[in-house]
């Protein structure tokens, strides 16, 4: 949220390119989509090398944000993924589940 209040006040040609592109690559390791949309608002192209680590990163709904019509392509890294841990020529950390957080604090609702 607070990405998205400061990126709507800023002009977009206010900023130099470099520090665009630190800008996205900041929100491609922050995990966070919402994120990615707020900056990605400041600019009309998106780096390579932003899409190298969103890539690395393995998140999709990122790397969706960033390259529009992969969905065809990452179903197909999915099962080539699959095939590799099936037959054991997959990496170690590949053959690792990806983490996911939770609260560790039981949220109350209202009654």
């Amino acid at each position: 949220e607070m990405m998205t209040l400061l990126t709507k006040n800023i002009p977009r040609d206010s900023l130099p390119t470099a520090d665009i592109q630190d800008l996205l690559t900041d929100a491609v390791m922050s995990d966070s989509p919402e994120t990615c949309m707020a900056v990605m608002a400041l600019t009309s192209s998106i780096p390579e090398s932003v899409i190298t680590v969103a890539r690395k990163r393995s998140n999709r709904e990122i790397v969706r944000l960033l390259i529009p019509n992969t969905e065809e392509r990452m179903e197909d890294e999915k099962e080539k993924l699959k095939r590799e841990i099936i037959s054991g020529t997959a990496g170690q950390l590949n053959k690792l589940p990806k983490s996911v957080e939770f609260d560790y604090n039981e949220k109350m609702e209202k009654m």
